[in-house]
């Protein structure tokens, strides 16, 4: 064999070799690739939330009932209000630059008459004293105009008569005789816008 004939048998069996070669790596499954198994972790659950607390309206409007829980944080808010020493402890919006409602002249008005003996005097005065303190607390101004007795045992004379009024008023206080004891009362209450007189001697 010549040489010629040897390379040309070397060239061949090399290109074989690589057609086997290739043949076979086109026909291999792949390789398989790797999986990486994580989970996924699973979302938190929501905190859960409180229940928003429902903003607290106050009454502001003249007329307005108060619930006694709210009487305190009215009045620190400026809002007047009476609160009756004979009612449930709820309380009323009061204007306190107009005349009162004709439920609070009226609760005045359950001390009116004159008081025929000391037990009537008595029971008179602790009831304008309530209602007058009642007054005092809500700032509220208002005079009554009530006869003065003079008590000897179990009787009553009426010597006179005074006007007293709540501590919006200045605690305004004229005795004397009914004519002049009402004009002192008008003469303050038109100087002071607000000021409501009740009259208990009629």
């Amino acid at each position: 064999m010549t040489t010629a004939s040897r390379v040309t048998a070397a060239a061949l069996c090399l290109t074989a070799v690589l057609g086997v070669s290739s043949c076979s790596s086109a026909d291999a499954p792949p390789e398989p690739t790797a999986t990486t198994n994580s989970t996924q972790p699973e979302p938190a659950a929501p905190e859960p939330t409180e229940p928003a607390t429902p903003e607290v309206v106050i009454p502001t409007e003249p007329g307005d009932l108060v619930p006694a829980d709210q009487i305190d944080a009215a009045r620190e808010a400026g809002v007047t209000v009476y609160v009756s020493p004979n009612g449930d402890g709820n309380g009323i919006v009061v204007d306190p630059d107009a005349t009162l409602p004709e439920e609070l002249i009226a609760e005045v008005e359950t001390v009116e008459g004159m008081p025929q003996n000391a037990t009537q005097h008595a029971e008179h005065l602790g009831l304008l004293g309530d209602v007058l303190d009642a007054h005092d607390d809500a700032g509220t101004q208002v005079i009554a105009i009530i006869g003065f007795a003079e008590v000897t045992g179990n009787s009553a004379e009426i010597t006179g008569y005074v006007a007293v009024g709540s501590a919006a008023t200045g605690k305004f206080t004229v005795r004397g005789a009914k004519g002049e004891v009402l004009a002192a009362a008008q003469a303050h209450a038109a100087a002071n816008p607000g000021t409501t007189i009740v009259d208990l001697t009629d």
